[in-house]
């Protein structure tokens, strides 16, 4: 029986693909569903990591804000008993006390002592804000275990505060690291935070002390009450 040329041809047309065939097309599919669902998973990874990012800018901007707000507003206070006359506000390299107000949900309503340090916990170290009412009869700052806590960032290193202004009045007005002026506030602080683990610190947040307070002297005193 003769088979025609045509009816042969036909017939491998209609035959389908071969093995090799489907075997290439399934590896350049599977290559294919590998490089999406890569896509997919990095670009999923990117977003949460940005989210996250975002998240904590907008919390160190927070921080930020209440740190120069409560620092902008400082209210110079003179402490007066019959031993000395000296102004609240010590300036360290990696601690700062100084009086200022609060908000109403933080304990304001009045003057309070307050103290920006490091605290040390055994597994971690929080940038902390101590604060507390001043009371004639204790001289403030010095039993910070009674004052209230508020925690401001968790996992720092460390910290660095720098002062500016004149430490005398011959003096031209310059960075310092230590603020040893016992009657004037500076006229700038300068503070950088230093996260943990971490090779990048925030940016350095330069703030303004009132200019009233800081051109005159201070304008409230604390008369400290004597035990007989």
């Amino acid at each position: 029986m003769k088979i025609n040329k045509y009816t042969d041809n036909a017939f491998r047309q209609v035959a389908g693909f071969t093995l090799i065939e489907v075997l290439i097309a399934m590896t350049i599919l599977s290559l294919i569903l590998v490089l999406l669902f890569s896509t997919i998973f990095t670009a999923n990874r990117t977003w949460a990591a940005t989210e996250r990012k975002i998240s904590h800018n907008d919390e160190l901007r927070f921080i930020a804000q209440f740190i120069q707000k409560n620092l902008s507003q400082n209210t110079p206070l003179l402490w007066v008993d019959r031993n000395e006359r000296k102004l609240l506000f010590i300036g360290e390299k990696d601690e700062l006390y100084f009086t200022s107000g609060l908000p109403s949900h933080r304990g304001g309503g009045g003057i309070q002592a307050i103290t920006l340090t490091i605290n040390k916990l055994e597994d971690k170290q929080q940038l902390s804000l101590f604060y507390e009412y001043i009371d004639p009869e204790n001289k403030p700052f010095e039993d910070l275990e009674k004052a209230n806590r508020v925690v401001l960032l968790d996992n720092i290193d460390r910290i660095e505060l720098s002062y500016y202004g004149k430490e005398n009045s011959e003096d031209s007005a310059a960075w310092h690291e230590r603020w040893e002026n016992d009657d004037l506030l500076p006229e700038l602080i300068s503070l950088i935070v230093y996260p943990e683990r971490s090779e990048q610190a925030w940016p350095e947040m330069i703030i303004p002390i009132h200019v009233d307070y800081v051109r005159g002297q201070p304008q409230f005193m604390l008369n400290a009450q004597q035990n007989s």
